[in-house]
């Protein structure tokens, strides 16, 4: 169940009506510590049309109550022009409270945005006045600043990033080969995308807790959608001790349990099926049983590096083993 709060602005200015609606949805999870900073940026935008939703996911802190504060204390005539709150009693992932929020939009581009996360000035700005110089791009990625708890910069290059430029002028299809193969190299934080175009999707798969971007970005170069790139910085990525990327390189086994569990999904559903040289399949399918094992006999160290190792001796023990093991692994098959 999901308690929904509706406040709407009755102001329509002459910016307004020259301007689309954007929806910025705010994704927050515990997130009381920079919920505010992520909030004030929005209301700060230069661009003078745009729906707010906060869809919150369970948060167990004091991020609602502050939501609610801040929205009862600002003065809302500027650019936001719609205003809701949607807080799901229970946690029910990433994904999920991404379309939550989406089943509320009305804009005509959608900018997803963590409740730790700060959008530039001219996020939504810069992002239209590309749009409007590319008229094909439905969807497009942009550079990221790392900023710590504090909102200082802390990372001057990313190869991540390199790693957008370098395909910026690439094909659909170039960027699915990419994704396919190499794994994700957009940046989930900074992509704008149309809200036509992910509704036409189904939003995002919500049988894949914490990783929503990747199927997503799979599924529209699949089918011939290219992702666009906006050499300008447009978000500031906190990086803190309890932000994803910050878990993901901790032992904080419910997370990597969770993130494995989904990395597994990923590449039955949407690699497994699609991928054509039949020495990266098997490296990979060997990979997924490594972890599927892992989580099956309690997610513990030791096995993870002894089936490694194996692995890398001697891959036919592994099928071996595997073939052993596998009534044991829930809906795998090699």
């Amino acid at each position: 169940m999901s308690h929904v709060l509706n406040l709407y602005n009755t102001v329509r200015d002459s910016n307004y009506k020259q301007e689309e609606l954007i929806s910025v949805i705010v994704v927050s999870y515990n997130s009381s510590n920079y919920i505010l900073d992520t909030l004030n940026s929005v209301k700060d935008q230069s661009y003078h049309a745009i729906e707010l939703i906060i869809t919150d996911d369970g948060s167990k802190d004091d991020t609602i109550d502050k939501v609610k504060l801040w929205l009862e204390n600002n003065d809302f005539k500027s650019n936001l022009k719609r205003l809701i709150l949607v807080s799901s009693i229970q946690n029910t992932g990433v994904s999920c409270n991404c379309n939550r929020g989406l089943s509320y939009a009305q804009g005509t581009f959608i900018k997803f945005i963590a409740g730790d996360d700060i959008l530039t000035p001219d996020c939504i700005s810069d992002n239209m006045r590309f749009i409007k110089d590319n008229q094909d791009s439905l969807v497009l990625t942009s550079q990221v600043e790392y900023i710590n708890e504090d909102g200082i910069n802390t990372l001057t290059y990313d190869l991540i990033q390199e790693k957008m430029k370098l395909l910026s002028d690439a094909s659909p299809s170039q960027q699915y080969r990419e994704l396919l193969y190499k794994g994700n190299y957009f940046l989930g934080c900074a992509y704008f995308i149309k809200r036509e175009l992910l509704n036409s999707f189904g939003g995002f798969d919500e049988t894949i807790r914490l990783v929503e971007d990747y199927p997503l970005f799979l599924k529209l170069t699949l089918h011939n959608i290219k992702i666009y790139y906006l050499p300008t910085v447009t978000v500031k990525y906190r990086l803190h001790p309890s932000s994803l990327s910050s878990i993901s390189n901790t032992s904080d086994k419910a997370f990597h349990e969770c993130f494995t569990k989904d990395m597994c999904t990923i590449y039955k559903k949407y690699r497994r099926n699609h991928i054509k040289k039949w020495t990266l399949k098997f490296d990979l399918s060997l990979d997924i049983f490594i972890k599927d094992t892992v989580i099956t006999l309690g997610n513990k160290r030791i096995v993870y590096r002894v089936l490694r190792l194996i692995k890398l001796i001697s891959p036919l023990t592994t099928i071996k083993l595997y073939l052993k093991i596998r009534e044991k692994l829930v809906n795998f098959k090699f």
